[in-house]
């Protein structure tokens, strides 16, 4: 605390707004991020109930993979997007991000083939990347009087979405069809990208970073390698040859992989951090859980025919 010249105290300059903006300005910014920080979430809870209708409207798909590519997408991006962000500018890059994430929910809602709607899903999963870019953004640009409660409500908003979703995604389902999921996700992200473009302040803080880029292919190839074995094992058999060379393989980059991570100076995920137990099951937790919710339904199927009567004996 500082002495002013009246003789009274003051308080320190860091506890005041930036540039004396009034607390509902940052409320509004708040509600902004928060469309972004639920990005991830959403395209989980809203897009798992439209499985079931995705694998009869294209019969013979691996419907799974609307999830995987997805996860896989969001897994790698993640890690790079950051460090885009540090060098370019956090809220450029959450713009970008978003904007991405609509075109990838806009490829799949209008998509003719179960392969472009995969690969729209693709595209929806940089989106993921919007979660930690918006709480940097918070912990950047926010007085610091609001920065614990501000993240605290975004968390909490994380949790609410997936439950909100559910009960959306059904009802668009049964009024608009199976497209119409993808529909809102394009509307949501675009929503929040053109919001974060005009009232989100950018970042000062940049940090020049190198992006390992050949961490990101190993890994990516790895994943999508051992997912693309199990995947097809229900239709070559768990034991099959083909099946068990694509396990592999992958298992092979991603033992590259972990070799790489740990020589490079800048890794693409540092794996030193998985030695905390806290981080380590928290992560095999997350793994369980997603595993168990993203499960594809199988659709069911209606009798339209009746039992014909058996005939009556003569007596």
């Amino acid at each position: 605390m500082s002495v002013s010249a009246s003789g009274g105290t003051r308080r320190p300059a860091t506890v005041a707004d930036p540039d004396g903006r009034p607390t509902r300005y940052w409320v509004g910014v708040l509600l902004i991020l928060l469309l972004h920080t639920e990005q991830s979430a959403l395209g989980f809870s809203l897009i798992a109930p439209a499985l079931p209708q995705v694998a009869a409207e294209f019969p013979g798909s691996q419907v799974v993979w609307v999830m995987t590519a997805f996860t896989l997408s969001g897994a790698v991006a993640s890690p790079i997007i950051g460090k885009l962000a540090d060098r370019y500018g956090k809220k450029r890059m959450l713009v970008v991000t978003a904007a991405v994430g609509a075109l990838g929910a806009l490829i799949s809602a209008t998509a003719p083939t179960f392969e472009i709607l995969v690969a729209g899903r693709f595209l929806a999963g940089i989106a993921f990347a919007c979660m930690a870019l918006g709480y940097t953004l918070i912990r950047d640009t926010f007085p610091v009087r609001l920065q614990s409660i501000s993240i605290s409500i975004a968390n909490t908003g994380v949790g609410a979405v997936g439950v909100g979703p559910l009960l959306v995604a059904g009802l668009l389902i049964d009024r608009f069809g199976m497209r119409s999921v993808f529909w809102f996700a394009f509307g949501f992200c675009a929503l929040g990208a053109l919001l974060a473009a005009l009232f989100v302040r950018e970042t000062p803080i940049r940090t020049p970073a190198r992006i390992d880029w050949l961490g990101a292919a190993l890994v990516t190839a790895s994943m999508f390698v051992v997912m693309f074995g199990l995947s097809r094992g229900k239709v070559w058999g768990l034991f099959d040859s083909r099946t068990l060379t694509s396990v592999a393989i992958g298992l092979v980059g991603f033992a590259l992989w972990v070799w790489w991570e740990r020589r490079t100076p800048e890794p693409l995920i540092r794996l030193d951090l998985f030695t905390n137990p806290g981080l380590r099951y928290t992560v095999i937790a997350g793994g369980i859980a997603y595993g168990a919710t993203t499960r594809p339904g199988r659709p069911t199927r209606r009798r339209t025919a009746s039992r014909r009567p058996r005939p009556m004996s003569p007596a």
